[in-house]
């Protein structure tokens, strides 16, 4: 068997590194305190997050939500080994660098942040498949940045130096490694990338008043060659059980992969059990953010369409696994921390 390319190597490295760290005593004992401990930093990700998005409130209810929520600890904290926990702590805290960055003050910052924003994404990657699952909101929410934010200039080097740190972190791993970028996974992070660039020299000649309908122009012309390449197949599609995860009514096609427990289409029963609570506060935090994302006043705009995008995506592509329910829950964190912050 090729270890290196079919298993996920960085959970390997992280886990031997920390070894020692963790006293080098009993093996079996470290592997049960491993994803506790990880489970616990990556709460404190999540808190610094949803701050850079809603503010400290907002990240103080999402590490405590996150805390308790019932996928999330079945399916890492209480003491499995394997891909989840490390690969969600590292995902989130490239997700929170690469936000943060786009946010900063200072481009020196920021540039640091969003190089090692796209060096932690390529670890999650490298540590867990379902990190898959974040291109689809990342993507569009490159996609929609020139729609949000007015500093296009910044925009042109700022994502290509976060696809650049993700570059050099995937490279040394022979899975998913720099082949990544030539699966659909990658065309959904260097396509926005492009669409970036030209869309900052759209606006800059195009004229002040026109340079939003030009965007949009830009932005079909964009999605329907994205279309034709995918369909065309140049790049190659993920497995079966990841086109599942996006097109839920593929489930009864494979019959092997419909008889994997956790592969199971999640009830509505099952839904209300993990989530129930989360979903009250995550429909007002929606729907506050819908009532106040187009006013001038708001600075958080651009990051707030990020959480409804992470967020409306989270809850779909759930619907197709009940292993996925792991993205729901930190979906409706996500979004039940803000409303709850802009209710107190």
């Amino acid at each position: 068997r090729n270890v290196a390319n079919t298993s996920q190597v960085m959970l390997h490295i992280t886990s031997a590194v920390l070894y020692g760290a963790f006293g080098g005593g009993d093996l079996y004992g470290f592997t049960i305190i491993f994803p506790l401990v990880f489970g616990a930093l990556t709460a404190i990700v999540v808190f610094a997050l949803v701050r850079v998005i809603g503010g400290t409130t907002a990240g103080l209810f999402a590490s405590l939500l996150y805390s308790v929520s019932l996928p999330i600890i079945t399916r890492g904290s209480i003491g499995w080994f394997k891909s989840e926990p490390l690969g969600l702590f590292y995902g989130l805290l490239g997700v929170y660098l690469f936000l943060s960055g786009l946010k900063s003050a200072s481009h020196k910052i920021g540039a640091a942040k969003l190089v090692g924003g796209g060096i932690f994404l390529g670890f999650a990657f490298a540590s867990w498949g379902g990190t898959d699952f974040f291109v689809l909101p990342l993507g569009l929410f490159i996609l929609s940045l020139p729609f949000t934010r007015k500093d296009t200039g910044f925009l042109r080097w700022a994502i290509p130096l976060f696809v650049l740190g993700l570059a050099i972190s995937l490279s040394p791993f022979e899975r998913p490694g720099i082949a990544f970028f030539a699966k659909a996974s990658g065309l959904m992070i260097i396509g926005p990338t492009i669409f970036i660039i030209i869309s900052s020299f759209i606006q800059k000649f195009g004229g002040e008043n026109h340079a939003k309908r030009n965007t949009a122009i830009f932005l079909i012309v964009v999605l329907l060659i994205g279309l034709v390449i995918l369909e065309s197949k140049l790049f190659g599609l993920p497995s079966f059980r990841y086109l599942n995860a996006i097109n839920p009514f593929l489930t009864t096609l494979d019959p092997l992969t419909d008889s994997v427990a956790e592969h199971a289409t999640t009830s509505i029963f099952q839904s209300f059990l993990f989530n129930s609570v989360f979903m009250i506060f995550a429909g007002i935090g929606a729907w506050l953010i819908f009532k106040n994302i187009a006013a001038e006043s708001n600075q958080r705009k651009d990051v707030q369409v990020f959480a409804l995008i992470f967020g409306l995506l989270g809850v779909y592509i759930s619907s197709a696994f009940i292993r996925l329910e792991l993205f729901s829950s930190i979906a409706l964190v996500i979004l039940g921390s803000i409303g709850l912050s802009l209710l107190t």
